[in-house]
């Protein structure tokens, strides 16, 4: 079987090295250790990854590849597109930031064969420094539920997750990669999408990121925290975006806001981050909208 591992990384070298220190120390107890490839693709705005991976290469224990693009959404489609073109059997994402746990992807490979799942999600696990203030941690804007392993996950985070050559291609996030395969617009039946508790990975949060800034720019960007099937597949803006959608959600947290007053510094967060969402799904609408106006002919 062969894997590629696709690591979308924000310029953070440190992050970065623990990382690639922790896929190096995978260990595989429940399947055959695959063949392995680690893409990392680097969304920071001066690509200032690219000496830190080729002095990895050399200690690396899989090969590595590394490119640069400046949106997370064309990230995601060039690593997938490298991936398929490469052969991979399945594709597992990360986020720079995460230190995958020794099992992680022989968790994420033993549950996706156990129960026929088309995508697999683990459980991302933050770490805090000392300096993050006591409302990040309270408010939980890096923490998500747990599951049991085998539970049927209706939408998905688009990081710590393994989704299989099958529903890329019929997610179309093939359809400039060069692959042999003819990409088609969705799914034939629903995909199948399964939790796996044990597949942890740790995400360091610093406090750089743990900021009203910083959270609520991450809202406006993801336009949602979870994602369908497909749009995992091919990244956040794979989502198609709805003007009525992100009306519903600022309304929402318009409402939210009149009341989070009494929730303290967190809850008001949450609600903002409720109308980031929206207000980014809008922008994206008026984009796509625009976008069309400007290929109809007068």
């Amino acid at each position: 079987m062969r894997i590629a591992v696709c690591v979308e990384a924000d310029g953070r070298v440190a992050a970065l090295r623990r990382l690639l220190a922790g896929l190096a120390a995978q260990g595989f107890r429940m399947r055959p250790e695959p063949v392995v490839l680690v893409i990392v693709v680097d969304v920071s705005a001066a690509g200032g990854l690219r000496e830190a991976v080729a002095e990895a290469r050399g200690g690396c224990r899989w090969p590595l590849e590394y490119v640069a693009e400046r949106t997370s959404h064309e990230a995601r489609r060039r690593a997938v597109a490298l991936a398929l073109g490469w052969g991979a059997d399945r594709v597992a994402f990360l986020e720079g930031t995460a230190e995958p746990s020794p099992h992680w992807l022989d968790e994420l490979l033993a549950a996706q064969a156990r129960h026929e799942a088309d995508v697999v999600e683990g459980p991302v696990v933050p770490r805090y420094a000392d300096e993050v203030p006591a409302w990040v941690r309270r408010g939980g804007f890096f923490e998500a539920a747990r599951r049991r392993t085998g539970a049927a996950v209706p939408l998905a985070r688009p990081y710590n997750v393994l989704v299989t050559r099958a529903l890329l291609l019929a997610a179309g996030a093939a359809s400039d990669a060069g692959a042999t395969e003819s990409a088609v617009s969705a799914p034939a039946v629903a995909p199948r999408v399964v939790w796996a508790d044990r597949a942890v990975v740790h995400s360091e949060v610093d406090p750089d990121r743990a900021t009203a800034r910083w959270i609520l720019r991450r809202a406006f960007r993801e336009r949602g925290r979870v994602l369908p099937p497909h749009a995992v597949a091919l990244g956040p803006e794979g989502l198609a975006p709805s003007a009525t959608r992100a009306l519903v959600r600022m309304a929402e947290g318009g409402f939210l806001l009149s009341v989070a007053v009494f929730l303290g510094r967190a809850g008001v967060m949450h609600a903002l981050c409720r109308v980031s969402r929206g207000a980014g799904e809008l922008a994206a609408a008026l984009r796509g909208s625009g976008a069309r106006e400007r290929k109809e002919p007068a």
